[in-house]
């Protein structure tokens, strides 16, 4: 369905070039649910927003977007509101900044629902957006007639995920939709987006800092860092033998009633305006080796369905 391809994304400033994601590659199949993982400032966001084709100027995004054989980086912005929300959807972060205040929930469904069929009467959307509402578990006769400040956050999260499923698009995008909320009524969300993915077959790209969120939902993980996907592997196996030392460092820092000890890593996140040479991880990495400093790793397949770009693959080796 999605086939991402020499995928990058700069920010021109006026000291010099930031590239957030850098020369990334991978694809999503029809009914897949894709975790895509790394600390605040790997490139997630600026990865997603490249993929919808978003990013506005000082931004720039290079490469190929092939959703469903058309590459979204070419098309035009006319062509491309006919794809967003109809084909791909997207979950915002933060559902109180995604709602516009001054408008009830009745006229943001009616304003996403006529975008697209401009001569559905408005019973007909009325009634698409119950039935949405419905799916999330929400009242309509109480939320349509609500603004977003009238409802609690986990109620315009719920909003904001039946806009999004409204259109009944073949891919959605989730970009961190439960950071904002509170760890009960983030599992909630986690458990209705599990429940939504079967019921609807939906194919789902959710992006989090945290693993252990992407372990509700996701079954098969992408791990970024510093711009790049250092690993690739089916969900489980990830948690089970992660291959990059940076997953590994992400795993040893999920807090964990059975650990006496949480582990971090060491350091900072790179300065993506000036990365290290070599592997971009390499200042931080426990098991550093002198072809680290002067080489970038290429991707490695390690195994079926595994990769990894690191130099520790190279001869068959493992991380320990």
């Amino acid at each position: 369905m999605l086939d991402v391809r020499n995928l990058t994304a700069v920010y021109l400033t006026p000291v010099g070039v930031v590239r957030a994601v850098d020369r990334v590659s991978f694809s999503v199949n029809k009914g897949e649910s894709v975790g895509i993982a790394g600390e605040s400032g790997s490139g997630k966001s600026t990865l997603v927003n490249a993929i919808l084709n978003a990013l506005r100027p000082p931004a720039l995004a290079r490469g190929e977007v092939l959703f469903q054989g058309r590459n979204l980086l070419n098309l035009s912005k006319q062509d491309l509101d006919k794809i967003r929300w109809r084909k791909i959807s997207y979950i915002p972060q933060s559902s109180m900044n995604a709602l516009n205040p001054v408008l009830k929930i009745r006229d943001q469904f009616l304003h996403i629902i006529k975008s697209h069929y401009p001569k559905m009467g408005k019973g007909e959307v009325m009634k698409t957006a119950a039935e949405s509402l419905l799916n999330v578990r929400l009242d309509p006769g109480k939320v349509l007639e609500a603004y977003p400040h009238e409802l609690s956050g986990g109620m315009r999260q719920r909003v904001a995920i039946a806009l999004a499923i409204c259109l009944k698009p073949d891919l959605i995008i989730a970009d961190e939709p439960t950071t904002a909320l509170d760890v009960v009524t983030q599992k909630e969300i986690l458990r209705l987006l599990r429940e939504l993915k079967v019921r609807m077959d939906l194919t789902l790209i959710f992006v989090s800092h945290d693993i252990s969120v992407l372990a509700e939902v996701a079954e098969s993980l992408m791990i970024m860092y510093g711009g790049k996907i250092v690993e690739a592997q089916r969900l489980n196996d990830v948690l089970e033998n992660p291959l990059h030392p940076y997953t590994k460092g992400l795993i040893s820092s999920i807090p964990s009633l059975s650990k006496e000890k949480i582990s971090s890593i060491p350091g900072d996140p790179p300065d993506l305006m000036r990365p290290p040479r070599g592997c971009i991880f390499h200042p931080r990495c426990p098991y550093k080796m002198e072809v680290c400093e002067r080489e970038e790793p290429p991707t490695l397949t390690v195994s079926k369905g595994s990769k990894v770009a690191c130099h520790l693959y190279r001869g068959g080796g493992r991380v320990g």
